[in-house]
């Protein structure tokens, strides 16, 4: 059992919270939130040491020595004595880190294990560095999204390799999948929950706004029309007032549709931009879109568990299920509707996972499903009552999105609360 003991501080230091610690040989180093390290020898303080501007969050002891890393974007290295020996700045970066404050740090040792060469540092922005201890060379080993939650994601319609995703971080970033790394990324001044590639890859629509903590923001509502090599905005717009759920091209791609949270679809002209018509049939926020594959119709989602069908051009509401029985929607990405049935539990499982994000494959094959309980279902397509499945876990929560690359052999799954991006390989058959 862990017991816990109040520290002496006595007359050295004043009393305050301590971020990180660890042992250095029979004492033992905290990092504090004024940016001095605190020397104890078992609970009695017996020195202070003045070592960062910030606070410290993190500590790592090896014999070679110390490692604090602190919120002022500075990796100290240290003596067994506490000897400040260097500092390496991480602006100083040939790729400086969105928000330079570290929150991890590793010392990696040489042959011998008596000197540090190699340092690993983790930073808020969730990009990892390994500096070279005796040049302070800084390599961007790998980056990823990093503030409250991740929800857009788009496969690129003629590239198997490449996708992209948008998130609370304010950021766009586009990604190999064969590489599995980064390959540029666009930093906003608003948070991104949608995204959609135009159908020859040139463009990229995002929807903007939304906050973890349900407070609006000054771009909710708004669009942004990028284009994917140069990352430039070609153009921006806006016609709701609340944060924008999803985004489709139509199949033809003459119009772009546009799903708020404010209950209604926009549809625009993708040529100048024009608000054609608005889907106004809901009445609750929507969650999901599709485009049907001549263009002429779009299916929606909303919260309240309705599935509604409107015309791309008017936004007319069909109210007979006999006007869409025939219909063939280019995407499957709603989680409600014939084809997707199977993909929910039945009453009397209380308490089973619920899906929240579906994908269909290109081939119409499958149909993959995320949960509110992190788990990643494949079944076939289309999945009626009680179809079986195959259940993947690996996401910490709700998968709040999952796509097939362009040959189906692979899905990509985004985590909403774990910011995690999942990349599965599709082997042998699909559901059950």
């Amino acid at each position: 059992n862990l017991i816990s003991s109040r520290g002496l501080f006595g007359t050295v230091g004043k009393v305050q919270p301590m971020l990180c610690g660890a042992p250095l040989g029979k004492k033992f180093v905290t990092g504090t939130v004024s940016g001095h390290l605190y020397v104890w020898s078992g609970r009695k303080l017996e020195k202070i040491v003045r070592a960062h501007e910030r606070g410290i969050n993190a500590i790592h002891a090896s014999p070679g020595g110390l490692v604090t890393g602190g919120k002022d974007g500075n990796v100290k290295l240290w003596s067994t004595a506490l000897k400040h020996e260097k500092t390496y700045d991480l602006n100083e970066a040939s790729v400086v880190p969105l928000d330079v404050g570290v929150r991890s740090v590793f010392a990696g040792l040489d042959v011998t294990g008596k000197l540090i060469t190699k340092i690993l540092v983790g930073t808020k922005s969730s990009e990892i560095y390994e500096i070279a201890s005796k040049s302070g060379n800084m390599l961007q080993l790998h980056e990823g999204h990093y503030a409250n939650e991740l929800w857009g994601l788009a496969m690129h319609p003629t590239d198997k390799d490449i996708y992209a995703t948008v998130g609370d971080d304010k950021t766009l970033r586009i990604w190999s999948i064969s590489l599995n790394r980064m390959l540029r990324k666009l930093k906003t001044d608003t948070q991104m929950r949608s995204v959609a590639w135009s159908n020859d890859g040139k463009f990229l629509l995002i929807g903007c706004g939304g906050n973890s903590n349900g407070k609006r923001g000054k771009k909710d509502g708004a669009f942004l029309v990028i284009e994917t090599v140069s990352l430039d905005v070609q153009f921006e717009g806006r016609d709701s007032r609340h944060w924008i759920r999803d985004v489709k091209y139509s199949p033809d791609g003459t119009s772009f549709a546009v799903a708020s949270m404010d209950q209604k679809v926009y549809l625009y002209e993708t040529k100048n931009f024009v608000l054609r018509a608005k889907a106004e049939k809901h009445n609750a926020s929507i969650t999901f879109l599709d485009f049907s594959t001549d263009s002429q119709m779009i299916q929606s989602d909303s919260t309240d568990q309705e599935h509604l069908c409107h015309n791309s051009n008017d936004g007319q509401y069909f109210a007979l299920p006999s006007q869409l029985k025939n219909v063939d929607w280019f995407t499957y990405t709603c989680t409600y509707g014939w084809p997707c049935q199977g993909i929910w539990p039945l009453k009397k499982d209380v308490g089973a996972p619920m899906p929240v994000s579906a994908h269909r494959s290109g081939d119409r094959k499958l149909l993959a499903a995320g949960t509110d309980q992190g788990q990643v279902k494949l079944y076939n397509y289309p999945a009626l009552k009680s179809a079986k499945c195959s259940t993947q876990l690996g996401h910490s929560g709700e998968v709040a999105n999952c796509r097939f690359s362009l040959d189906d052999d692979t899905l990509v799954t985004v985590g909403k609360q774990d910011r995690s991006i999942f990349v599965w390989r599709l082997t042998g058959g699909g559901g059950g």
